[in-house]
């Protein structure tokens, strides 16, 4: 095992390890942390495979400003209504259902009628080459 393996196993090890450490603490600002170590070491994967531009926009974007957004929300979240009974449950009324309804199947059939330009049915190379000339 040469130095460059070792290393590799190690921010593995980092990696598997805080990702399983985000989702395992209760703490919202420790699992903030542990997710800025997780992409760190993805990032020091990306250097070992010699892929630098993406160890940075690993660092830069995801590691850097996305985490600054995300503890943002943790800090403006108020955590003191997390333990607390929600009360009386969310009511949906019945016309909400059925703009709902109304325009999933309006999204379909956009949808449908977009992207099926040709009928339905086997696909036949053979039969295109033949029309094609």
């Amino acid at each position: 095992m040469n130095g460059t393996q070792a290393v590799f196993g190690l921010l593995a090890a980092i990696t598997i390890l805080g990702a399983i450490g985000v989702i395992t603490r209760k703490s919202p600002v420790h699992s903030a942390l542990l997710l800025i170590a997780t992409l760190m070491s993805v990032a020091g994967i990306y250097v070992l495979l010699e892929a630098e531009f993406l160890a940075a926009v690993q660092v830069l974007v995801y590691a850097g400003g996305v985490m600054v957004l995300f503890l943002f929300v943790i800090m403006l979240v108020d955590l003191e209504q997390r333990g607390k009974d929600p009360g009386e449950g969310r009511k949906v009324s019945k016309g909400a259902v059925a703009a709902g309804v109304v325009l999933t199947l309006v999204f379909l059939c956009v949808l449908l009628s977009t992207f099926a330009m040709e009928p339905l049915g086997a696909f036949e190379p053979q039969a295109r080459v033949r029309a094609a000339g």
